[in-house]
């Protein structure tokens, strides 16, 4: 079952699909029918909207075969729930925290909408027709089962009380909702009824689907401890099998620091590298921690100014082009993305395929790591044997470790030529390509001769659409909303460093130094191709695959080189958009504007978000035209400048981007609302904080949703953290936690911003001065909650712990926290938060690094 609210994203494309054109009058065919009837089963938090959907066709009439239809739909809609109504209730009381709120989940997806009561309510008393009457009779027949199901579980199970509720707080629950649904009130009177009977006939309950069970009695999943992957790159063991006379050197590269003086035995080891890189290279090739102690000593060499390493570059480079195994290893395995999924009696065959693309992974990390210090020494020599789609075909555009060893050769090489990816006979005549991509559209051949790699040879041109095939929308969104703001520029040679990765989970994120400069060269080739069928919907893709949206995300970045490319994409795309024009418009003038709004009907919108975002980031920041002006340092911290979106605004333009092509959702009046007040956004404040927040509209749990995520996932530095005070936002989140009308996905959304917070150093002082964060947390955290909840509270407190324990003096709040942290564990159980959820936010980083 799908989890969430209807608005969640999975949600909203499940009803979209069930509610499009090609659906309409499901109720007419079998198969469609079917298929509304598993999808509704499978997520029930659509059923009462679908079913709202489709109650106009509900009103009763007589002798119509489309009526019939639809109330014969909704039967099975109704119907298809009974075998699931003890899984759902066992989920809703495990989700929820209060009777009211489980009691809602359950009736939602199990009994009618006020919406459809109304209709099933004059078919009941449609005397015109006993056969319109005898079908809604089936309906209430369904309705009354169900609910008989539900209260002889309530009466059976062992489950009440909970902590939270008992079992006549939610059969009272229960039956207030029914009652507000009931068409007439006769039926009202028979259902209510039931409630007063005592229901403990167990076999009723016989055909439900059970929960599952976990395997271990009182040993859940996540009190498994993960096993850790084996990192071949870590594994110093493997050194212990080499002769003395290459273990020893390759020991202390190892281990030896690379910030700290050379030693004399570390100047020894040194002198003999290049003597014992060609053994290893020849013998050793295939051991990715060798390969990655021979980087080491090469990179200890370049930063020490070791200038007594004598060697030959051309000859190193020369025996790893040479070795039979390097084309496949810097090569990806095309097969291995079309290899289908094997079953579960193949499990140990897919334990080691994935097992050995591990390796290979880690080992190609290690080839490309030395082969990078080897650029460095001599980028003349990888140049003219290395031709660039090699690494482009290797390169997968993420912040992967691998991935930016080789954007680093690639800079490398287009520093020293001036014209790599520009000359108009090279690869810059065609759209460029990187990835898997690459190798669908050049024939590589994989011997080398005479220490270089063989061009490789076109066997179909790429294409303006190649750009699509090569980035996954839902990872460009997700790139865009979560942007590496503090990835420096790649000139920036002595700021650029290897070690200051990424997260795990943001690995995945696509890389702006490289993505940024690809789309600007898409653009540029687009601007210069002829306008065809093929080449006319590029824009409005651009725009739906999330690519402009990135652009806007590069506006975020500490780096000035990063945020003007963006800007180069953001004003190219505003030109090309501006003068675009349907191709059938030239040849039937009568007919364009209807032409514009087939073709690319969000273009007006677009433009007017674009403008906004121009005029928001003028001179004086927009104040002149009622947006407001930002100050050029703020927290005292230099890295925040006059010309930097903020992320919490960056991610404002990115979701309002997002709604253009949905005007159905509820969000989509109050964006334009905001939009179209005032022709700049005031950069001082979140958006329309106060109005959704505090909303007044049917759909106000909706909207407040809504800018509480857009706060929790857009707080990056104490340059977000002063727009959401000018805002109020911690204010009024903090205030309204505990409240009654707040539902655990809004309290979580309060905590994941509390955990982004937090793990600034420097706003845990200001949280604790202004907000009295510990006491807060003493309050909330140790109440009882779902997991979800503990862990974010586990998260927040350690952070303080952290920031608090770093302080020269005691501070008393750090003692407060101490107690608390006891306090908590001895409740929940929690001491620290494993690797995996450790990794859901940033890391801890100073505010004052220097600003690149």
């Amino acid at each position: 079952m799908l989890e969430g609210n209807p608005l969640s994203r999975p949600n909203e494309i499940l009803l979209h699909a069930l509610t499009s054109p090609p659906m309409e009058g499901a109720y007419a065919d079998s198969l469609r029918s079917e298929l509304v009837v598993l999808t509704l089963s499978a997520c029930p938090d659509i059923v009462q909207p679908y079913v709202d959907h489709i109650s106009p066709f509900l009103l009763p009439r007589p002798d119509s075969s489309s009526w019939f239809g639809a109330m014969d739909l909704v039967c099975q809609i109704y119907h298809a729930c009974t075998n699931h109504l003890v899984v759902r209730c066992t989920d809703a009381m495990e989700h929820w925290t209060n009777a009211q709120q489980a009691a809602q989940s359950i009736v939602d997806g199990c009994f009618l909408s006020p919406k459809i009561a109304e209709s099933v309510g004059a078919a009941l008393k449609f005397s015109e027709s006993q056969e319109v009457m005898d079908k809604a009779h089936e309906l209430i027949r369904i309705l009354r089962k169900n609910v008989v199901i539900l209260l002889t579980w309530i009466s059976t199970t062992e489950k009440f009380p909970t902590s939270l509720f008992t079992s006549e707080q939610f059969k009272m629950e229960l039956r207030k909702l029914i009652r507000e649904r009931m068409p007439t009130t006769e039926t009202m009177q028979k259902f209510d009824k039931l409630f007063d009977k005592t229901l403990k006939d167990s076999a009723i309950l016989k055909d439900q689907v059970l929960p599952s069970v976990p395997t271990e009695v009182g040993k859940c999943e996540d009190d498994i401890p993960e096993t850790p992957k084996p990192n071949p790159l870590e594994n110093v063991g493997t050194l212990d099998s080499l002769p003395a006379e290459l273990r020893k050197p390759l020991r202390r590269f190892f281990n030896c620091s690379e910030e700290a003086p050379l030693s004399a035995k570390l100047m020894k080891a040194l002198n003999v590298l290049p003597e014992i890189t060609n053994v290893c290279i020849s013998n050793y090739f295939n051991v990715p921690i060798i390969l990655r102690c021979l980087a080491k000593g090469f990179r200890l060499a370049r930063m020490q100014g070791y200038t007594e390493l004598k060697f030959d570059n051309m000859n190193l480079l020369d025996s790893m082009l040479n070795h039979w195994e390097f084309p496949n290893i810097i090569l990806p395995d095309p097969a291995s993305e079309a290899r289908p999924v094997a079953d579960e009696m193949d499990g140990e065959v897919v334990e080691e395929n994935h097992t050995s693309e591990m390796i290979t992974s880690f080992l190609r990390e290690a080839v490309f790591d030395l082969l990078t210090e080897l650029t460095l020494l001599d980028p003349e020599a990888v140049l003219t044997r290395v031709p660039v789609l090699w690494f482009l075909a290797s390169y997968n555009a993420t912040l992967s470790s691998c991935d930016r060893h080789i954007l680093r050769i690639i800079y490398l090489m287009e520093s020293n030529s001036g014209h790599l990816l520009t000359r108009p006979n090279d690869i810059a005549s065609v759209p460029l390509t990187w990835g898997p991509t690459v190798l669908r559209h050049y024939q590589f051949n994989t011997k080398a001769r005479n220490g270089q790699l063989p061009v490789p040879v076109t066997c179909m041109a790429p294409n303006l659409n190649s750009l699509f095939n090569m980035i996954d929308e839902d990872n460009l969104l997700s790139s865009s909303i979560r942007f590496p703001m503090r990835r420096p520029w790649l000139g920036q040679v002595n700021s650029f460093s290897l070690k200051a990765a990424a997260t795990e989970d943001e690995q995945q994120l696509y890389d702006p130094c490289f993505l940024l400069h690809a789309l600007y060269h898409y653009l540029q080739q687009y601007k210069s191709a002829k306008t065809d069928n093929s080449t006319e919907r590029f824009l409005r893709r651009f725009y739906t695959s999330n690519c402009l949206a990135f652009a806007v995300a590069g506006l975020t970045s500490y780096s000035k080189h990063l945020r003007s490319i963006a800007r180069s994409v953001i004003a190219e795309y505003r030109s090309l958009a501006l003068a675009w024009k349907p191709v059938k418009g030239k040849e039937v003038q009568n007919d364009q504007s209807s032409l514009f709004s087939s073709v690319f009907p969000e273009r007006p919108q677009v433009l007017f978000i674009l403008d906004t975002i121009r005029n928001s980031l003028a001179t004086g920041g927009g104040l002149a035209l009622g947006g407001g002006s930002r100050k050029r340092w703020m927290l005292s911290s230099p890295l925040d400048t006059g010309g930097r979106l903020t992320k919490v605004h960056a991610n404002f333009f990115i979701r309002a981007l997002q709604l253009l092509s949905k005007p159905e959702n509820c969000m989509y009046q109050s964006i334009w609302n905001c939009l179209l007040s005032k022709p700049a956004i005031d950069l001082t404040r979140v958006p329309d904080f106060l109005r959704n927040f505090f909303s007044t509209s049917n759909m106000f749990r909706v909207e407040r949703q809504w800018i509480s995520r857009l706060c929790a996932e857009s707080l990056g530095d104490t340059a977000d953290y002063l727009v959401m005070e000018n805002s109020h936002v911690f204010k009024h989140m903090l205030g309204v936690y505990s409240s009654p009308s707040s539902d655990p996905t809004f309290q979580l959304y309060i905590l994941q911003l509390l955990r982004s917070a937090t793990s600034h150093p420097r706003l845990c002082h200001t949280l604790t001065r202004f907000h009295a964060i510990p006491l807060w947390l003493w309050r909330n955290a140790l109440s009882t909650g779902s997991a979800a909840h503990v862990k974010h509270f586990r998260a927040i407190i350690d952070h303080m712990l952290a920031a608090f324990s770093g302080q020269p003096e005691e501070s008393p709040s750090l003692v407060v926290v101490r107690l608390l942290s006891e306090e908590f564990q001895k409740m929940h159980g929690v001491s620290r938060l494993s690797k995996s959820d450790s990794c859901m936010v940033n890391p801890p980083v100073d505010d004052m690094t220097e600003t690149i």
